[in-house]
């Protein structure tokens, strides 16, 4: 039996969390052993890896500064024979994968989004990128869009960077499913105002600012719609300003971190997203899985999740004018919204299946114990 260390590090419990834990629960537990390191303070995760039986570590992890999780992972490595540490972001990237080498262990890398640096720092990441896939065995994209920019960034080669899609577990999300009457009385939405939701981190990767806009135009034409933010982080006091500046007070509401946003999905009308970059955003998925359509900006991975005029509409990054537009044809005509939501139902159900994911995940890791020349169980 192969022993693996999955390590992630996200400063709010979102995708990255959502996503190791998901292998958690849907890897072969008779070919792996697991073993989660995650930041301290993430509750989310604890209790979720205690309900699956899972040995996770809290560390107490930065963006930056990683002396401790560092020293810890090499710990774990030799205390507990880890035989591959799969790191997951590309913060804990920088240091993970080194520690992991270090001690011996083969490295699998998963930074589910790449282009994260529009700064002056964005050189130096680069630089780290090609210089940490000369110790990282099999890199693994969520979308092909990322594979072909990590190989035109030279960050691997065919060989060692492969893309397996993020997924989701139908099983769960199929007891779900609601009226969005219903969802509407238990949330406390206004039952005949349009619903347009978002959920994502109040960050720069997700432009909330852009939602904020978006809505200014589509309140101008609609003055009946309401938009609602789930989520939070560090632009959340700019943006309760912007909304009080452009007059969107009660137009528009913050809801905060949530744990019932498959409820939050069934009372929306549309769902939107106006990241800037992304990888495979969960978010989509699961609005799909609640058959609501999507209006996405086309970046990264968006585009192999959302069929443009068929699941959502696509529309360029940071023109929340276009975003405003295309959520008011799907508000206009709900008759094809409604057919939207239920071609994407089919299509994540269909294209986008956790257990794909896990199988995936599990192929990269013996094909590295294999180029390793490692036994499974040492």
């Amino acid at each position: 039996m192969m022993r693996v260390a999955e390590v992630f590090y996200e400063p709010i419990h979102s995708g990255q969390a959502v996503h190791v834990l998901s292998l958690a629960q849907h890897l072969d537990r008779r070919q792996c052993a697991l073993h989660v390191c995650y930041p301290a303070g993430d509750e989310c995760t604890r209790r979720r890896l205690a309900e699956l039986g899972v040995p996770g570590y809290p560390w107490p992890m930065h963006k930056w500064r990683n002396a401790g999780p560092f020293l810890a992972l090499l710990r774990l490595i030799r205390q507990k024979s880890i035989d591959i540490v799969h790191v997951h972001s590309q913060f804990a990237g920088i240091w993970a994968r080194p520690a992991a080498r270090l001690a011996g262990a083969g490295v699998v890398y998963t930074p589910q989004t790449i282009r994260i640096r529009q700064t002056a720092l964005q050189p130096i990441y680069e630089a780290l990128e090609r210089a940490w896939s000369r110790i990282t065995d099999i890199t693994i994209a969520v979308c092909e869009a990322d594979r072909q920019w990590m190989l035109a960034k030279g960050w691997g080669n065919p060989d060692s960077i492969v893309t397996v899609y993020n997924g989701l577990d139908w099983e769960e999300w199929e007891p779900r499913q609601m009226a969005k009457e219903t969802a509407r009385e238990r949330l406390g939405w206004p039952l005949e105002a349009p619903a347009v939701l978002q959920v994502g981190r109040l960050d720069a990767q997700k432009a909330p600012a852009d939602f904020v806009r978006m809505m200014r135009c589509l309140h101008a034409q609609r003055p009946d719609v309401r938009g609602f933010l789930a989520g939070d982080g560090p632009l959340r006091p700019s943006i309760e300003a912007m909304i009080r500046e452009h007059g969107l007070v009660g137009v528009i509401t913050l809801l905060g971190q949530r744990q019932d946003v498959p409820l939050l999905l069934a009372g929306a009308d549309v769902v939107t997203l106006t990241s800037y970059w992304e990888g495979l955003p969960y978010s989509l998925l699961e609005a799909g899985a609640m058959a609501r359509p999507a209006v996405a900006t086309a970046v990264n991975g968006v585009p192999e999740v959302i069929q443009h005029g068929v699941t959502g509409l696509l529309v360029p990054a940071g023109e929340p004018a276009a975003v405003a537009q295309a959520v008011l044809t799907l508000l206009n005509d709900p008759a094809r919204a409604g057919a939207m939501g239920l071609a994407a139902q089919r299509r994540v159900r269909g294209h986008f299946d956790v257990r794909r994911t896990a199988e995936g995940v599990m192929e990269v890791y013996q094909q590295v114990i294999r180029h390793r020349g490692k036994t499974a169980g040492r």
